[in-house]
């Protein structure tokens, strides 16, 4: 008489406990291993949501890029990534919205940071410690950063809130409004690249208008509306000849404009 192995083998493999199915499987086939005790890993920038990233003006050279992700505060990599360390201390938030470097990093160090509620924080040792500027109401979130390309000279940096925008023109010891003529929270900013000479900005907010400012945000006019919230803007590094700016919005796509603004299209193909 002749007995099937493998029915056999079934049958002595389901009269074993679970238990021990467990752990025969387990041996089998090892899990990858955990750290060690005591100690801990880490794959860089951690907490979920990346809220924001800036590269340094000269990357090229110096491979520097700050991340926030939500929670987990500031991370920053000198190699282009490859690694990263946590830059949070004098941070009282781990909530980081956004970011913003000086065009004269590599010399004045300087990084500005928007927080969730905690107000506006400066480094000028490149994110290796912080501290809060004058801009610190309490519960207000800073939803967008812009810096002047001309910083260095200017000092000036913009500050959007769901209450409007704000500008400093000392590096962030003092602040003015710098929002008549918008209506609603201000989600994000865009800065001309030739502000030193345009003084031109532009405003995106919740319910989808687009403002425009060429004084510097002493006032602000209409420039096109999405009918849903623009979450962000960004203008041509040439927008002195092509006056281009494009705008993201939230379920709507991409637009653009190469008018300044008088006009835009969807450019969402693909």
């Amino acid at each position: 008489m002749t007995t099937d192995k493998s029915i056999t083998g079934a049958r002595l493999f389901a009269a074993i406990p679970p238990l021990v199915v467990l752990v025969i499987l387990l041996l089998a086939f090892p899990a990858a291993a955990p750290a060690g005790r005591n100690q801990w890993t880490s794959s860089g920038p951690y907490g979920g949501d990346i809220n924001t990233m800036a590269v340094s003006p000269g990357f090229a050279s110096d491979h520097t890029v700050f991340a926030s992700a939500f929670g987990g505060g500031i991370f920053k990599s000198t190699d282009g990534g490859a690694s990263w360390s946590t830059a949070n201390s004098g941070l009282e938030t781990g909530d980081v919205n956004s970011l913003v470097l000086s065009p004269g990093y590599a010399s004045d160090h300087t990084v500005f940071a928007g927080t969730s509620g905690a107000g506006l924080y400066k480094s000028t040792d490149g994110g290796a410690s912080w501290s809060v500027t004058a801009f610190s109401p309490t519960f207000v979130d800073i939803n967008s950063l812009v810096i002047s390309p001309g910083y260095t000279s200017d000092h000036t940096i913009f500050v959007a809130t769901d209450n409007g925008v704000s500008r400093s023109s000392d590096g962030g010891d003092s602040w003015v409004t710098a929002q008549n003529g918008i209506t609603g929270a201000v989600k994000s900013l865009a800065i001309s690249p030739y502000y030193a000479a345009d003084h031109t900005l532009f405003a995106g907010t919740l319910s989808g208008a687009v403002f425009k400012s060429t004084n510097g945000g002493a006032s602000w006019s209409a420039a096109g509306s999405m009918f849903t919230e623009i979450k962000s803007l960004t203008v041509s590094p040439n927008y002195a000849i092509d006056h281009t700016v494009f705008a993201g919005t939230d379920g709507g796509g991409v637009f653009k404009s190469t008018d300044g603004g008088a006009s835009w299209s969807t450019v969402n193909n693909g």
